[in-house]
């Protein structure tokens, strides 16, 4: 095949004003050429491109068919068709009666005729040939604007090698004028016509076809057609073949208001589980069956960029907060009628935008931290690194809006050692604390050489130590600091406080003596050391026996130099293998108990989180060069409390805020679930009542349609009754008030804060409240509503025209 391009033609301008030629046109070896020229044409280059068009001129055996001519009914003088064809009726078809159907059949016809042939006339509307390429809002004015930028693209082309030459420039000016016109007049074309447009011409636009959209062809195996699916679930998640996750939303909403169902079954007001048991149950069965791999098909709700509109799953998440809201309601025991916002508030649940925010972000950390074996470590960098404008993949949705890097985040690797890896050291950890400092005191005594390291979060930084006693006299200290808090934990610097210290004892020239203890206040990372299971932070695990295994190879080297000279000297090889010359143990030694070398070492662990260090030649080698990557818990930590205090944010616009803010300050919180754990169902459900203000006083049984009036019965119909007055003011409780409330509480029982909010006051409150035998038990209010109901039910007018049922 050869080139039909002429050579030395560029067909791209890039960004940069430099010149390539990706396109090309290829000829195959045939007897005849039916290709006649083939050029680059740079004055049909079109406003909004970087390509120029290549033109080619192909002789074909079969003559091109033109588009015929048509009217160009735009141009037309209306004024002359007008009187033209009033002329032409008056003088061939007379106004007068019609008196048949035939009659009227031909005066039709003839009408027709006549409106024909005046619009065949030249001087009334003139003829156009339509261009194929031609769109309905081009206009004169248009052309006008295309004669000079072509030109300018001729120019522009010629002198393409001469760099800032004044004619690029001024291409530049005029195809972005011409730009902007078209796009001026495409926008007044289509709202001048969507403005004026009948039912019918929106019936013919709808039948144009837009050829974006194509049918599928049917499949036919052995003379038997394949039927297309609708849906295809796979590993849980309901496809569609448009790849839309309408269906599985469906699923999804579907499997959530069932578990909510379920959980109903075990919180009935007599006899069901304690609110923080049903919330606990929410939480652990219906939330994961809702969100599983919810990182696939849900993308978090955002603001635009103009702020103007929520993006992302907004309409399934619209459709989840009443299953939550029901949850809610469940959990405390509150009436129906209880706003969403208050019941989460009351729970400590996170709205469902926010819970999805924090599973993606879960997620999103969770693929982070694969290592390079994975088949999705290659994938999800680059989704990371660099989003698109279209196609997006979950994984872009996910770390767009999640704000995840993976190279900063640490990496958990798939295996790292053996099973049955054993430590080069021991761990010892005592039953209590007692014990444990009696065992300290002792090991501190017995041991020449210690060491007691620490780690700290102070002041917004973590920082880890270790300090090297020998005799009881302290020799040596070392410590580091990791970084704020926001990405990194206590845990990681307890384990760096055993690697410092175990870079301590390798750091010695001498031999060690037979125990060798290493003090740790910190029982979860001394556990951990025997973990081989993959977990965050557990590279730092391999440091710890790195180090270690190095410390025994030193000391047998040290311990048996002499043997090793002596064989070396007889020309013999050195063969022995490494022993452990030394009994190395990790001890807990518990903080915060006057123990003076966990002391000093707590003091250099502080001292590091504010950001000192030692200097960078003392520290092991990993500590040296560079940060330790961010840390999965503190990751997770510092988003959670983000979302917490977005939800505190959106919580204090709510229009109820006031109201439940002057009982209760610290919601959203677990406050509410602590309050109520001692008490049974009916009794949390009455706390919540109270709190909420939707309770089965007079004031909100009004508002519901399920009282007369909202007075207090006991007040003459003149105060409504509230939560406050029932309370505080009613007098007809005032000896219940007198001898539960204000003989125990004192002052205390005239603030509604307390009453409601206080564990002491509380079970006072509940007291008052039976005493009063104001509020029916929960099986006397269901019936009492149930037959309020069905007695309105009775008493509703029949239709007047409705028919009753013959069978029946």
């Amino acid at each position: 095949m050869d080139l039909a391009l002429p050579p030395a033609r560029h067909t791209l301008q890039t960004a940069g004003d430099r010149w390539t030629r990706p396109d090309n046109v290829w000829r195959s070896h045939h007897s005849i050429d039916p290709i006649i020229s083939c050029d680059v044409d740079a004055s049909l280059r079109p406003p909004i491109t970087d390509h120029l068009p290549v033109i080619t001129v192909v002789e074909l055996p079969i003559a091109r068919t033109s588009s015929p001519p048509s009217r160009d009914f735009r141009a037309a003088d209306w004024k002359l068709f007008r009187e033209t064809l009033k002329t032409q009726l008056s003088q061939r078809s007379p106004a007068r009666r019609i008196t048949s159907s035939e009659e009227f059949d031909a005066k039709v016809k003839l009408l027709t005729e006549l409106i024909q042939e005046t619009i065949a006339a030249e001087d009334t509307v003139p003829m156009k040939k339509p261009c194929p390429y031609s769109k309905r809002w081009w206009c004169s004015e248009l052309a006008e604007f295309k004669r000079p930028r072509s030109h300018a693209s001729n120019e522009m082309y010629k002198y393409r090698d001469i760099q800032d030459h004044p004619a690029k420039a001024e291409f530049k000016r005029l195809s972005r004028a011409m730009a902007d016109k078209i796009e001026e007049k495409r926008r007044e074309h289509w709202v001048e016509w969507l403005e004026n447009i009948d039912a019918r011409q929106i019936y013919t636009a709808n039948k144009v076809p837009d050829l974006k959209t194509k049918v599928d062809g049917i499949l036919k195996l052995a003379s038997t057609n394949v039927e297309t699916a609708l849906t295809y679930k796979y590993l849980g998640v309901v496809f569609d073949p448009k790849l839309r996750w309408t269906a599985h939303h469906q699923k999804v909403l579907a499997s959530a208001t069932w578990w909510s169902f379920q959980v109903a079954r075990l919180s009935k007001i007599s006899g069901g589980m304690p609110p923080h048991r049903i919330r606990q149950l929410y939480n652990t069965v219906a939330v994961p069956a809702f969100t599983y791999a919810a990182d696939v098909w849900y993308t978090g709700v955002h603001d635009s960029p103009s702020g103007k509109k929520r993006l992302g799953s907004v309409a399934i998440t619209k459709k989840l907060t009443p299953v939550q809201r029901r949850a809610a309601k469940l959990v405390t025991g509150s009436l129906s009628t209880t706003a969403g916002d208050v019941l989460d508030a009351h729970t400590n649940l996170l709205p469902i935008d926010l819970l999805y925010h924090k599973i993606l972000q879960r997620a999103a950390i969770r693929l982070a931290s694969l290592p390079n074996t994975h088949p999705l470590h290659g994938p999800v960098r680059k989704a990371a690194r660099r989003s698109v404008k279209r196609h997006k993949s979950p994984l872009h949705d996910l770390f767009s809006i999640t704000g995840i890097d993976p190279n900063t985040v640490e990496t958990v690797d798939a295996f790292r050692r053996r099973p049955n890896y054993a430590p080069s050291f021991t761990t010892h950890i005592e039953g209590d604390k007692d014990s444990a400092l009696t065992e300290a005191n002792r090991i501190y005594r017995l041991a020449p050489t210690s060491v007691y390291c620490d780690g700290s979060g102070f002041e917004g930084g973590v920082g880890a130590s270790a300090v090297l006693y020998v005799n009881g006299i302290e020799k040596s200290s070392l410590k580091y600091h990791l970084g704020p808090i926001s990405k990194h934990t206590v845990y990681e610097a307890e384990i760096v406080g055993i690697t410092l210290a175990l870079h301590l004892l390798t750091s010695t020239s001498r031999s060690l003596p037979d125990i060798t203890a290493i003090g740790s206040d910190s029982q979860a990372t001394i556990k951990a050391l025997r973990n081989q299971k993959p977990h965050p932070a557990h590279y730092l695990l391999d440091r710890v026996h790195t180090a270690a295994e190095k410390l025994h190879v030193k000391q047998d080297r040290i311990t048996r130099a002499d043997e090793r000279r002596a064989t070396l000297r007889r020309g013999n090889k050195w063969t022995d293998k490494t022993r452990r010359a030394i009994n190395l143990q990790v001890h807990w030694t518990p903080g915060h108990v006057d123990f003076g070398p966990n002391e000093r070492a707590d003091e250099i662990a502080k001292s590091a989180a504010q950001g000192a260090s030692s200097p960078s030649k003392a520290l092991p080698v990993y500590l040296r060069h560079k940060p330790l990557p961010t840390s999965i818990p503190a990751l997770r930590q510092t988003h959670l409390t983000a979302l917490q205090t977005r939800w505190k944010q959106r919580w204090k616009k709510s229009p109820r805020y006031a109201a439940i803010n002057a009982i209760d300050k610290s919601l959203p919180s677990k406050k509410f679930l602590k309050l109520v754990a001692p008490l049974d169902r009916r009794r949390s459900a009455l706390v919540a009542q109270l709190r909420t203000g939707h309770s089965p006083l007079n004031q909100h049984l009004f508002r519901i349609h399920r009282s007369e009036t909202p007075t207090c019965p006991h007040c003459q119909g003149i105060t409504p009754e509230t939560v406050r007055h029932f309370l505080l003011v009613c007098p007809h409780y005032q000896h219940e008030r007198h001898h539960h409330l204000r003989r125990n509480l004192k002052r205390k029982a005239e603030s509604m804060s307390h009453l409601l909010s206080s564990s002491d006051a509380l079970k006072h409150l509940l007291r008052f409240t039976h005493a009063t035998k104001r509020f029916k038990s929960a099986t006397e209010t269901i019936r009492f509503l149930a037959a309020e109901r069905a007695q309105e039910r009775a008493d509703r007018p029949r239709h007047p025209h409705r028919r009753t049922n013959p069978v029946a």
